[in-house]
């Protein structure tokens, strides 16, 4: 054991996802009861699968376009639980965009003007009666001759440097009068792709919520609210559009007027908009239960990823620097929602939910301490569950609201666990296992912070006839893997490194999670070499295309099972 626990810290490559059936303490039951208890959908007429109402049968077919069988279930079927419809699989990384260095200006500080004549006139009589000589000013270093000026005071919005002289409202004119043709008022189809879009650069989806934040701002006493005026539009686009960057635009719709921060709220209308005109959703229109549903994952997902800071409070650096508008910008572009992994996709969803129905084995909303212990096959120690009870990493309430229930994990604060679990491998997840290592709460997780885990874990293995490993060697083997700065104490900086951070998790799975701490011991080489050729972008995007499959293979074998026993039914009757 110890050899191997030697080969695994030694292994540069990210860690593994435990292959099926590898659980160290039970063969992990992919037909459980919990699994046997999914619900059974009604399909749509596209091939998806429309929702039905709470403990309703199948009504509708479906199409074979994950094999699924497609035929109707008799009146008499047993209710089952109420489960989102399927999705056909697919992945898709976004498209990322190339940023090229803008040119040095002409007037750039620390040019090279050395070779430029000095007038002594100009020095005064002062200068000219001094007898010393001149001493000449330092030389500019050769770093700073390339780097452009980037600072204008009073000059355009952040990341621009400088207002664009296409942006001018005069510039602008002539598009805006083409927009509207003469009419007075522009309605929502044509604003939305005149304007929103072309003239904008938003997304034409959020042309609604455009159109409500002009009237907002300039015509509040309008009598068509679903339509924009001239004037309006021209005041809003220089107070609004022309001093900023198109970052900058979507974060000023995104936040309240004045705010200099969007919250979850904030996200809403915009999803809501997104699941309204998405064709890649439209088989949710009649299945409003599952539409919030959704809803609320992509806000949380967002949330979960662009608030570093996990203040709830989200900042126009935050979203620039998460590249947010780019997201919805390809949400748009695809029409199969399932390829934009990002926040959006369908399956992900999917298989969030599923889980997280599963593990609430009453139904009641909310997990308890001792339903998260059953996650993954009681693959986590209860002193890890204990503690992400009491500090882990959730969606803050409201402003204004009190603070949540410590003692049960709602769905979205399942979404901020199940995604910190499956994918160890950003910076996110592994703030989110530090602070519930960090016992004392100093920032720093001590021999001492881990050793309280190890133990549990330690007991676990040996109930189990797995060869246990000392603390002492196991924490050796972790030292000479993150490399921490001070010797037995790792923080945050160590972990989230380069040249670390892809493996950093196995730290955290070493401690309190068994089984994916005995598959990446156990792992086959070729396996990792097959991992990183793979379209996947990270761990979590590979899990859910997995788990989405087997949720589907479970869908259609429960439905076979259906239709057997409605046969068997018809023909004893």
């Amino acid at each position: 054991m110890p050899s191997l626990l030697a080969a695994m810290f030694g292994l540069q490559g990210r860690s593994a996802t435990p292959p099926e059936g590898a659980s160290p303490e039970r063969a992990l039951d992919r037909r459980s009861p919990m699994a046997s208890d999914r619900a059974c959908l009604p399909r749509s007429p596209t091939g998806r699968a429309a929702p039905c109402s709470p403990w309703s049968p199948l009504s509708a077919t479906h199409s074979p376009s994950r094999g699924l069988a497609s035929s109707p279930l008799s009146a008499n079927r047993p209710p089952q639980p109420n489960y989102p419809p399927l999705s056909p699989p697919s992945f898709s990384g976004l498209r990322h965009a190339i940023e090229r260095a803008a040119p040095l200006p002409a007037d750039a500080p620390g040019a090279d003007h050395s070779g430029d004549d000095v007038d002594e006139a100009v020095l005064g009589d002062e200068a000219a009666r001094c007898s010393s000589t001149v001493s000449p000013p330092p030389p500019v270093p050769v770093g700073a001759q390339l780097l452009p000026r980037f600072f204008f005071p009073g000059e355009g919005g952040r990341g621009r440097g400088r207002p664009r002289a296409e942006d001018a409202l005069e510039a602008k004119r002539a598009l805006v009068d083409a927009a509207w043709r003469g009419a007075p008022s522009l309605g929502l189809a044509d604003f939305s792709r005149a304007v929103c879009r072309d003239l904008v650069g938003l997304p034409a989806m959020l042309g609604h919520p455009l159109l409500l934040r002009v009237n907002r701002l300039f015509d509040p006493t309008t009598g068509e609210p679903e339509r924009v005026k001239r004037g309006s539009f021209l005041r809003f686009w220089e107070e609004e559009v022309a001093p900023f960057d198109e970052d900058e635009r979507f974060f000023r719709l995104l936040a309240q007027p004045g705010a200099s921060y969007a919250v979850v709220a904030d996200l809403r209308p915009l999803v809501d908009e997104l699941v309204a005109k998405h064709p890649g959703l439209q088989f949710l229109q009649d299945a409003a239960e599952f539409q919030e549903k959704y809803a609320l994952t992509v806000a949380t997902r967002i949330m979960y990823e662009v608030n570093t800071s996990r203040t709830g409070l989200v900042s126009e650096k935050e979203a620039r620097r998460a590249r947010l508008l780019a997201a919805w910008h390809a949400v748009e572009e695809q029409d199969d929602i399932n390829r934009v992994e990002r926040f959006f996709s369908y399956e992900h969803f999917y298989v969030l939910y599923c889980r997280y129905w599963e593990l609430d084995s009453d139904h009641d909303g909310i997990i308890s301490t001792e339903e998260l212990l059953k996650y993954g096959g009681h693959r986590l120690s209860r002193a890890i569950v204990d503690r992400i009870f009491a500090v882990g990493h959730r969606p803050l309430p409201p402003v204004g609201s009190p603070p949540s229930d410590r003692s049960v994990m709602r769905y979205d604060d399942f979404i901020y666990f199940m995604l910190s679990e499956e994918d160890k491998g950003n910076a996110m997840a592994l703030k989110f296992w530090f602070d519930c290592v960090d016992v004392d709460g100093d920032a720093v997780v001590t021999s001492t912070d881990m050793r309280l885990f190890y133990d549990t874990q330690s007991t676990r293995m040996a109930s189990l006839g797995h060869d246990v490993v000392s603390f002492a060697d196991v924490l050796c083997q972790m030292s000479d893997m993150i490399k921490p700065a001070a010797t037995g104490l790792v923080t945050m900086h160590d972990l989230v490194k380069p040249e670390v951070i892809a493996n950093a998790g196995v730290v955290f799975d070493a401690l309190f999670n068994l089984d994916k701490f005995v598959s990446f011991e156990q792992r086959d080489p070729f396996a990792e070499r097959h991992k990183r050729d793979d379209p996947f972008n990270c761990d979590w995007d590979r899990f859910a295309y997995a788990e989405y499959n087997r949720l589907a293979a479970e869908e259609e074998a429960r439905e076979e099972l259906g239709h057997m026993n409605d046969s068997l039914g018809e023909w004893g009757a």
